[in-house]
């Protein structure tokens, strides 16, 4: 008896877990979305609040064209932005509106354009670029936003270029 008293309580928990996190997973459109930029911080709002759910925005033909998520009015995770053909453009992460780790960048058909790193919104680490054949381009270095170290950059001839910062 007082297993099967347990078992209902655990059911209507989960049932009311379930419909608290489903009323809160909120998805709206860009469209819907106002934009305001304030001491170089960008902030979303929707009926005058900040918006804390998905954001997403679509291109005419209603494929997706981005989507990420905002936490009081500041980009919040991961930030996706895909071609018309499907394929992901961009993908980045962001920690209260700030670019925080790995930033890259494809061409339309898929192969790696940039690589790199941010920390709180400055390039910090690697930064990679490559060609539309996957090989190559240039690589450099950064330090909470400035170059550092040697520059490589790679011709498509075969000719390397060295710069030191």
């Amino acid at each position: 008896m007082v297993e099967k008293y347990y078992i209902k309580r655990c059911f209507i928990l989960l049932t009311f877990l379930i419909i608290i996190y489903g009323c809160n997973n909120k998805v709206s459109n860009l469209s819907e979305i106002k934009i305001k930029i304030e001491n170089t911080e960008i902030k979303f709002y929707k009926k005058k609040k900040t918006y804390s759910g998905k954001i997403i925005d679509v291109y005419k033909s209603g494929s997706l064209k981005s989507e990420f998520s905002t936490i009081d009015g500041f980009k919040d995770g991961d930030f996706i932005q895909y071609y018309e053909n499907g394929l992901i453009q961009t993908i980045s992460n962001f920690e209260d509106g700030k670019l925080e780790g790995e930033f890259k960048s494809l061409y339309n058909n898929g192969i790696e354009q940039t690589i790199t790193f941010y920390l709180s919104n400055l390039r910090h680490g690697s930064y990679e670029e490559f060609y539309v054949n996957g090989k190559i381009k240039n690589c450099s270095s950064f330090y909470k936003g400035f170059k550092i170290g040697k520059s490589y950059e790679f011709f498509e001839s075969g000719g390397v270029a060295i710069y030191s910062f």
